[in-house]
């Protein structure tokens, strides 16, 4: 079997019409190749103060922005491995599960993991299975473990869908509709707790010889343990999951100012083929 995970349905849709900023940001990333990942994976998730995932306002930022933000980040959730902590995002919530989509490099560590959401909530989430091609995996969390209190503050992501990998035509309108297009990326701080919060635009769609598949490449700061976090648009929309960034082999800081995304079409086809493998096991 190539590769294995579980499922859901669709998920919440929260239309906000927005124009935001212009600017020249930083980025980030780490290594699970020449350098890349995100996971923080010299700092135990043990020694890791828990804490609720917070942006609360960006300071500086203007009030669509903040709404931006406000809304990303009850997807956004901090994942916890047995050595490695990173981050995470609410792909479904239905059927009485909640799916976690994260990292491979961080989720390959162990068969559960700890999540914390928004609310400051940690609950224990298992692993449904990993892609062997792309840089993503699976947890679950059985809804009836989470209180009504915490599954009404927190949203699953709604994902911009279009194949930018499999159709040349569909690359060249996204590329065409949103190359330089303005976009937030939000990932767990390892460092200070909370999430960390930087804006940039996208350069470009196109095939990585490290990631070996298609990535979407942003001019925005990221640093470790934001890889499974988000990259969306300045609707709120999920365009794709941090993976890893620009940081020379040498590095010790695991920051960046070039961001790559897998693109979330590409996450949604990996979920719905491993669904069907599973259900023919």
């Amino acid at each position: 079997m190539k590769r294995r995970i579980c499922a859901a349905v669709a998920a919440v849709a929260v239309a906000v019409i927005i124009s935001i900023f212009s600017v020249n940001v930083n980025g980030f990333h780490m290594a699970v190749f020449p350098n890349i990942g995100l996971a923080d994976v010299h700092t135990p998730a043990k020694a890791i103060e828990e804490y609720a995932i917070s942006v609360d306002e960006p300071e500086g930022e203007s009030l669509k922005l903040r709404l931006v933000c406000g809304i990303a980040k009850k997807s956004v959730v901090k994942v916890l491995m047995r050595e490695h902590a990173g981050s995470g995002l609410i792909w479904r919530m239905d059927s009485g599960r909640l799916i976690i989509a994260s990292s491979r490099h961080l989720l390959m560590e162990d068969v559960d993991a700890s999540v914390i959401f928004c609310d400051g909530t940690q609950t224990q989430a298992r692993i449904l299975g990993y892609s062997q091609q792309y840089d993503v995996g699976f947890l679950y969390i059985e809804t009836k473990e989470l209180s009504e209190s915490t599954l009404r503050k927190i949203n699953a992501v709604v994902p911009f869908l279009d194949d930018i990998e499999g159709s040349v035509q569909v690359r060249s309108v996204f590329l065409s509709e949103r190359a330089g297009a303005d976009i937030i990326q939000l990932g767990v701080n390892l460092g200070e707790g909370g999430l960390m919060f930087s804006k940039g635009y996208i350069m470009a769609a196109d095939f990585s010889p490290v990631f070996n598949c298609f990535m979407i490449q942003t001019k925005c700061y990221a640093r470790a343990g934001m890889s499974g976090g988000g990259m969306f648009d300045e609707s709120g929309q999920l365009i794709g999951m941090i993976s890893g960034g620009d940081v020379s082999e040498d590095s010790l800081s695991k920051e960046s100012e070039v961001t790559y995304s897998l693109p979330a079409g590409t996450i949604e086809n990996e979920y719905l083929a491993i669904l069907r493998d599973f259900s023919n096991e």
